[in-house]
């Protein structure tokens, strides 16, 4: 299968089921709306039955082929509908999916590679069932009660209908008859245990049989139960099915608390530890309901995390968790400043016959929620970040909200939806939801990486970025039985600083990456990193603030004017945010003209003394090089530019060369290593820890960006920050009117990024590699603006980042 799967559309509307048949409704999606998220079935064998209205025809239902949901929140789906293509149409009509919880081994295809066509769904009352079914059948229209009461060897004058209603529904919970829907379809049928009086419902798929047919008993999470979405709970409200099942139960716990110790990355007894059961609501009727919070007792543990606990009258459908009593106290190196809870289930899960609990409970310190935090708050002071503690970037969409969206077309086409960054953050939470599951592999089988970077691993159009491209590699390419995991804490726009820099009594985004790599056995980390810290913006686009907006000449921020109206405080911002700029780099900009108090020169001037030291480069001659080109030829002019700069100038630049001169012209070079300087010191915190633990750190180059003068558009989310952009308007400021000049420039800013940054860094950490990227994607087809490729470039950057993680020894089990 194809583990990343279409996206499909599960908008669960009226369909045709009666009203005792109550779907696993999945997450209310449609076409461009966020991915589904399913923690709870992650690495479980499951098996997943799918149903489709049909005005014209039967309801029909099957089961699709039995699949293993792995880690990823992103549930590929397209394999049940290459199963049920013959009758499921997902782009007319809607579709309800269950998916059950349930191993899938007792499912085995008897040896003619059939499989079975029935899942028994249990533990209902008969009496709830006999009630549910009689208000279904009392709106079933004559000619099927005759023909039921026919089937069921009835002779003579036909009965009344009162009769007629009884005998179906005792023929169906007698096993003798089945409920029909639309044309004739048997929906499902059931029957009373007498060894335990619990009524089973077998639900029917729509082939027929070969062979016997094995029954296979669902755990008592059952299909109705398990309607537990907030639109299943306000469509169902009062059902009587939801009733009989939210009756008190009494259960005595006699379970066992794990906790984790993150020196070991293993579970131990929570030792001699009160723990206290907590209750949610009766009959949940919202999101808020499922969160536990009343107290219903506590127990002490003993030595090896057990407890003798008795609770009467514990609402059967309420959610429940046990909290740990963790605060203050020390698991492997951490010192717990809170107490922790395991996950939440419904109370009568896990209880046997004899309402018995004897579940083994996990719970850890979690990571994630305080990173949601952090990140909520950077999307609150986001206005105020570039002022303030500058901490890094953020906005709605980090926060779930989907700004817009749009179908997706077909996957050789390049897709155009746009991702919410929430589904970046979820991920993570998913990461640390596979650490509390019931049995945790073995870390040979378990492949978890961090992924840190800018925009090149975190574009917001869907796979339009290296992290989408190279998580579809990892997924595809892994060895069958290894689980993938991944926290990507990248986000656009971020600089070495924003990801790297710690500092004391502040909470930034290192924090969290350091307290990931304590936490977990990460086993690779995937970086990008260094573009932002040359393509800062300083002054302009979202850092335009009304502060200095009214300071804006020629189109950009004019210090000279703004010193005669700000105050000292004012004006030192400005100068802070022009300094980290890739515009102070240049020697004839504005902004170094007032910071090294010199006159900026004219055009013209500047072409004087820039166009013979391009001459005595002497390779340029036959290339367009001027800045007024109509638009629509700029394409035309930047291949033949970008080829014969790559061609023809050189990698590494000698002294006293009229190469080096032409450079030293253009930019202010003392400037230039002082800015390779913090990148390189920034990446050393990374590479540090890494280096201290023993994970490869994987980065790449950038391709050479010189192939794409365009802004970024609106269908690059329409987020200000990105609008760009960041180099070609910057050379203009500066006066420079070669189009030569610049990507000459540019060129050499990856150069000396390879040369004077990572080299050395390669040289000095043994497990740090990267992938020198720069002549890969040397097309104005491959780019979707200044700096970003698009999908087919960053698939052919992705291909070359895994090839190289795959040829890591460290790595040989895994691929």
């Amino acid at each position: 299968m194809s583990r990343f799967g279409d996206w499909i559309k599960r908008q669960a509307t009226d369909l045709l089921l009666p009203d005792f048949y109550l779907p696993v409704v999945l997450p209310d999606t449609k076409l461009g709306d966020p991915l589904v998220h399913y923690s709870e079935i992650e690495q479980k064998g499951v098996v997943i039955t799918a149903s489709s209205p049909d005005p014209d025809g039967p309801l029909e239902i099957g089961i699709a082929n039995s699949q293993v949901m792995h880690d990823d929140p992103i549930v590929p789906m397209s394999t049940v509908f290459a199963s049920t293509s013959g009758f499921i149409s997902y782009e007319l009509g809607d579709v309800v999916l269950r998916v059950w919880l349930k191993d899938y081994d007792d499912l085995v295809k008897p040896p003619g590679g059939l499989r079975p066509n029935r899942i028994v769904l249990g533990s209902l009352s008969p009496a709830s069932v006999e009630n549910a079914v009689k208000e279904v059948v009392a709106t079933f229209g004559l000619p099927v009660l005759r023909e039921s009461w026919t089937d069921g060897g009835g002779t003579g004058p036909i009965p009344n209908r009162d009769m007629l209603e009884s005998t179906l529904v005792q023929r169906f919970i007698g096993g003798t008859a089945s409920i029909f829907v639309c044309r004739g379809t048997p929906l499902g049928e059931a029957t009373v245990d007498p060894n335990d009086q619990v009524a089973r419902f077998t639900l029917q798929t729509f082939f027929d049989p070969f062979g016997p047919d094995p029954e296979v008993s669902v755990p008592p999470e059952d299909l109705v139960d398990n309607a537990l979405t907030v639109k299943g709970l306000t469509r169902y409200a009062g059902h009587p099915l939801v009733k009989a099942i939210s009756g008190p139960i009494s259960v005595h716990f006699l379970s066992r608390f794990l906790i984790w110790n993150n020196v070991t990355f293993s579970y131990e007894p929570l030792a001699n530890t009160q723990v206290t059961l907590l209750a949610g609501a009766p009959m949940p009727s919202g999101v808020a309901d499922l969160i536990p919070s009343v107290p219903m007792g506590t127990a002490q543990t003993g030595a090896d995390g057990s407890i003798d606990l008795s609770v009467l009258a514990l609402p059967s459908r309420a959610m429940i968790n046990f909290r740990y009593q963790t605060s203050g106290k020390t698991y492997g190196n951490r010192l717990y400043s809170t107490d922790v809870a395991t996950n939440a289930h419904k109370a009568r899960l896990h209880v046997d016959a004899n309402h018995v609990n004897a579940w083994e409970y996990k719970a850890k310190y979690e990571i994630y929620p305080q990173y949601q935090s952090f990140v909520n708050d950077l999307v609150a002071h986001r206005k105020d970040e570039v002022i303030g503690e500058d901490r890094g970037n953020a906005g709605e969409q980090d926060l779930g909200v989907l700004v817009s969206a749009a179908k997706i077309v077909p996957p050789f086409f390049e897709p155009n939806l746009i991702f919410s960054q929430s589904d970046r953050l979820s991920c993570i939470a998913a990461f640390e939801s596979f650490y509390k599951r019931d049995v945790l592999p073995p870390k040979a089988t378990t492949f978890n990486i961090l992924v840190e970077g800018d925009s090149w691993l975190n574009y917001p159009l869907a796979f339009n970025d290296l992290f989408g491209q190279l998580d579809q590699l990892f997924w595809d390419r892994l060895r069958p039985g290894i689980a993938y995991n991944r926290i990507p804490l990248q986000h656009f726009g971020d600089r070495a600083d924003q990801m790297f820099l710690a500092i004391a009594g502040k909470t930034r985004q290192w924090n969290f990456t350091e307290d990931f790599l304590r936490e977990y056995q990460i086993d690779l980390i995937v970086c990008s990193a260094g573009g932002n810290d040359f393509a800062e913006p300083g002054i302009g686009n979202d850092t335009a603030l009304d502060l200095f907006r009214p300071y804006f000449t020629d189109g950009y921020f004019d210090p000279f004017v703004a010193k005669l109206f700000l105050s000292t405080s004012d004006m030192a911002l400005a100068e802070m945010l022009m300094k980290r700029s890739f515009a102070v780099l240049l020697q004839n900009h504005r902004w170094h003209a007032y910071l090294h108090n010199h006159a900026q020169l004219s055009e013209a001037a500047m072409s004087a003394i820039l166009d013979p030291l391009l001459q005595a480069v002497g390779t340029f001659a036959q290339v367009p090089n001027v800045w007024p080109v109509p638009n629509p030829l700029v394409p035309l002019i930047l291949q033949p530019i970008g080829d014969s700069v790559i061609a023809n100038f050189p990698d590494d630049v000698l002294p006293n060369t009229p190469a080096a001169h032409l450079l030293n012209t253009v930019f202010d070079w003392p400037l230039f290593s002082a800015r390779y300087g913090d990148v390189t010191n920034y990446l050393k915190v990374l590479l540090t820890k890494a280096d201290s633990l023993g994970i490869p750190v994987i980065m790449h180059t950038y391709c050479y960006p010189l192939f794409n003068e365009t802004p970024t558009s609106l269908s690059g989310y329409g987020q200000i920050d990105l609008a760009g952009p960041w180099f070609n308007n910057r050379f203009r400021e500066a006066n420079i009117a070669s189009r030569v000049i610049e990507k000459i420039g540019l060129k050499t800013l990856l150069d000396g990024f390879v040369s004077t940054i990572l080299n050395p860094l390669k040289a000095q950490y043994p497990l740090f590699d990267y992938v020198d990227a720069r002549r890969l994607n040397a097309s104005t087809d491959l780019w979707r603006d200044e700096m970003h490729l698009r999908a087919p470039g960053f698939r052919n950057l992705a291909e070359s980042v895994i090839s190289r993680v795959a040829a890591n020894p460290k790595f040989a089990d895994y691929f």
